[in-house]
């Protein structure tokens, strides 16, 4: 699989496939170094610092002129104090509500499902994220927020963040990126409902279909808009449930990853076809695809621990060892789809039944789409 993101990489930034002459698409095989089969190969925690991404480099002969910051468009409010950079170049994360009586309670409850800073989430009794920094005598529960997992985490310095009090009449009335009036590069929006099941009875969190990225060929950057958006249903009985909820629909609208669960419920006909980069429809398609990966598991898995661990939540955590067989890369037989001698590249991962971790195929997939962003200013 390295290899295919790779070759694929490589013709993209021969040919100048970038759609803007200042922004080129990185080389993937840097995640090669981020996704290894041994805890010893886990990140640490994150700085929680914020760089200065206002000014530009200086030179020995002449100090350069500070670049004036680009206006924020009327609407948008900041979800991370002194990190967002419009000028940058970066992918513009916006949450909307839905169904919000408080929209102060809103943008509380947003920023904490960031997790910018990686640690754990802590729940208080009432299911709601207490405020960072908590002191909590044996919590219970809580979870990492939507950057505390890679490739989040170690990219968020490629997204802006923000929050809107402008929402839709109805929860997936933004679902594609055509039919919202919110408009910055290269965004996504989140739409939290909160508990919809009286308005939208059978209402679950979904996402838009339209992304750009879907295939390794499809591995350049050919509009402004080449993501979808999500909604995200927020239930009021345990809220951070949603957390984990949030990357996974981002794993659909931003990455084109397939559901890991489907048919692992009930037999679905979708399973004729193979989806990129861990459904495959044949033994032989999963071979090439991530034949060269079998046996090694996402070191999320082990971040995802020991963060939880570090919060006093070990006793959500379990078995660390079994948890990395389960993320494993193997040829599990019945696929994402439920059908014999199809294929998926683990028993569980993000993708699936909201395993706390992508997995090795799906990791290497979304770390090389991000790769095509610098972060930086031009």
């Amino acid at each position: 699989m390295r290899a295919i993101v790779a070759a694929i990489a490589a013709m993209v930034i021969a040919a100048g496939c970038s759609s803007s002459p200042d922004v080129t698409a990185s080389e993937s095989t840097s995640t090669t170094a981020a996704v290894t089969t041994t805890a010893a190969s886990a990140t640490t925690a994150p700085t929680t610092t914020v760089p200065d991404t206002t000014a530009t480099p200086t030179t020995a002969s002449a100090p350069a002129s500070p670049v004036p910051p680009v206006p924020v468009p009327v609407g948008l409010a900041p979800l991370v104090q002194g990190h967002n950079d419009l000028g940058a170049d970066r992918i513009n994360l916006i949450f909307a509500p839905w169904g919000w009586d408080d929209l102060g309670q809103f943008a509380t409850y947003a920023a904490s499902l960031l997790g910018f800073d990686g640690t754990a989430v802590i729940a208080g009794p009432d299911g709601w994220a207490l405020p960072a920094g908590a002191i909590v005598d044996n919590p219970i529960d809580g979870d990492l927020g939507l950057f505390g997992f890679e490739p989040f985490r170690s990219n968020r310095h490629k997204f802006n963040v923000w929050s809107t009090e402008q929402g839709p009449a109805a929860p997936s009335d933004w679902l594609n990126t055509t039919s919202d009036p919110i408009y910055v590069p290269n965004q996504v929006i989140v739409v939290l409902a909160f508990d919809p099941a009286a308005d939208f009875p059978g209402m679950v969190s979904h996402a838009g279909q339209d992304v750009a990225f879907r295939t390794p060929e499809d591995l350049q950057r050919t509009t402004d808009q080449p993501f979808d958006n999500v909604v995200v249903v927020v239930w009021p009985f345990r809220p951070i449930e949603s957390f984990r909820v949030t990357a996974h629909e981002l794993g659909h609208a931003m990455f084109g990853l397939a559901d890991e669960y489907v048919g692992r419920i009930n037999a679905d006909d979708f399973a004729r076809n193979s989806f990129w980069p861990s459904c495959p429809n044949s033994l032989e398609t999963a071979e090439e695809w991530w034949g060269d990966l079998i046996g090694e598991y996402d070191p999320m898995v082990d971040v995802w621990a020991d963060e939880m661990r570090a919060a006093g939540l070990g006793h959500l955590v379990g078995d660390v060892e079994q948890l990395r067989d389960t993320n494993r890369t193997a040829f599990v037989d019945t696929g994402c789809f439920g059908f014999p001698s199809t294929y998926r590249s683990a028993e569980d991962t993000l993708m699936g039944f909201n395993f706390p971790a992508f997995g090795v195929t799906n990791r290497l997939w979304m770390e090389s789409v991000l790769d095509l962003w610098t972060g930086d200013r031009p």
